[in-house]
């Protein structure tokens, strides 16, 4: 059932989805394991429906029309097609494309700017990677590496159908060096990225990163992942635009966006940091947590901004005016590969992310939950599944994600709202280290305290030949 507190309309979101996949994987090596080529296909077939939105004017839950829903077509990804050569030894070339992973972290990654975002709540689905150009020289205690990635524009049957040059004949492109180091028992990453246009805003632009990984007393492994770069490629929402739907016509008739990259050329450096522990006891199971810190989320004043742009962009929504009211935020990216089933695209500062795996329970099931909570206002996604090998060929699964409400909004929705009063006593300039969402009409709203669901439950069957 939708959530009543979605912000955005939520008639193109199906209530009964079936997601067909036929995947198929091959790995091989020639020439005594000298040339090594790699595939990963899927087609996808999708059968949705029981859409449902909020009426503007009542507020109540209405069926919506599927025939005024375009559902998705199906379609072809190939998430990797690769070649490998090894001409002398301690050299690798590939050609194609591959998932390339140099940091450390485990559910989520900062310093990841070349494949599309993964889903933090399991990220071993991710197989998808980045178009690449690649040279390796491996030894046992260092690589080096050189690699340059043409952006994909637009692909076509799971192929690509636009490559790195756009019709303005600008390019859109990425190149890294990166070096690895086993120093001390510990991994050692450290890479530059110089990118044009390549899936953002920033033109000649270059990135530094760093990851690290350590065992420490053989069942904890402690790891960091780290990414500086000047400026931001995230969208602000424009102040002189907020302010009910007066403030968006002014700035329509002024020809000035409700949204735009205004750090883009700043000569801040905007870190983005990841820090995280993983406890792997004898029994297998293996629970993780981290902590993101990204210096250009949003403060509370500048979340506040989006929220009441998210709102009338809903109404607009509702109202059949698609695309009055555009919603900033950063981009999702991975147009064109396999779907996730958690889109997450962290829009604040500070999150924390915790994940817990067990396998061999009663030696066939496999139990896995997770969550990502945004420390500003400590609402949570929470997610878990159960996983059954009823044969060596089959394996059934039962998912489900509940999005949590922050405590301010559970507190407001009470007769005497506690936390609401607490907040309103304490000093302003303390109220930032409160943990509290934006204010959307009259209350405390925080990140997943608008997610489009109150809850979904999937099932899932894998058959493997």
């Amino acid at each position: 059932v939708p959530s009543d507190d979605s912000l955005l309309s939520t008639r193109e979101q199906p209530g009964l989805l079936s997601l067909s996949e036929l995947n198929a994987q091959l790995r091989g090596g020639l020439l005594d394991d000298q040339l090594r080529l790699g595939l990963d296909a899927s087609a996808f077939i999708t059968v949705q429906g029981g859409y449902a939105d909020r009426d503007l004017e009542t507020g109540q839950l209405v069926e919506v029309d599927p025939g005024t829903v375009t559902p998705p077509d199906p379609f072809i990804t190939l998430s990797e097609w690769w070649l490998s050569l090894e001409p002398i030894p301690h050299l690798v070339l590939t050609a194609g494309k591959k998932r390339t992973t140099w940091g450390s972290g485990q559910m989520l990654s900062p310093s990841d700017v070349l494949n599309p975002p993964r889903d933090p709540t399991d990220p071993a689905l991710q197989r998808a990677g980045s178009l690449q150009l690649r040279a390796d020289v491996s030894y046992e205690l260092f690589t080096a590496t050189a690699l340059f990635s043409p952006y994909v524009l637009r692909t076509a049957n799971g192929l690509p159908a636009e490559v790195m040059i756009d019709e303005d004949d600008e390019l859109h492109y990425a190149a890294a060096l990166r070096g690895y180091a086993l120093l001390f028992d510990t991994d050692i990453n450290a890479w530059v990225v110089w990118s044009n246009l390549y899936g953002d805003a920033f033109e000649n632009h270059v990135r530094y990163a760093f990851s690290l990984s350590r065992t420490v007393f053989l069942e904890h492994e402690v790891h960091a992942d780290v990414l500086i770069e000047q400026g931001s490629a995230r969208s602000y929402v424009n102040p002189d635009c907020v302010g009910g739907p007066m403030a968006i016509v002014a700035c329509a008739r002024a020809g000035t966006a409700i949204a735009d990259d205004t750090l883009l050329d700043a000569e801040l450096v905007l870190p983005k940091i990841l820090v995280g522990w993983r406890w792997m006891p004898p029994d297998g199971s293996m629970f993780t947590a981290e902590y993101l810190y990204q210096a250009d989320g949003m403060v509370r004043t500048e979340y506040d901004d989006l929220k009441e742009i998210a709102v009338l962009a809903g109404q607009a929504q509702r109202s059949g005016m698609d695309g009055a009211v555009p919603l900033p935020g950063a981009s999702s990216g991975g147009a064109g590969e396999a779907p996730v089933r958690v889109a997450f695209a962290p829009q604040r500062r500070h999150y924390l992310l915790l994940s817990w795996l067990k396998p061999q329970v009663a030696d066939d099931f496999t139990l896995q939950a997770a969550a990502i909570i945004p420390v500003e206002d400590l609402s949570v996604l929470a997610s878990g599944s159960v996983a059954w090998q009823a044969q060596e060929w089959l394996t059934l699964s039962v998912l489900g994600f509940l999005p949590i409400p922050s405590p301010a909004m559970l507190s407001y929705r009470t007769d005497d709202d506690l936390l609401g009063d607490l907040y309103d006593e304490v000093d302003h300039d303390l109220q930032g280290w409160f943990p509290r969402g934006a204010t959307v009409e009259g209350g405390p709203h925080g990140d997943f305290d608008g997610s489009p669901f109150h809850a979904r439950i999937m099932l899932e069957a894998r058959a493997y030949f």
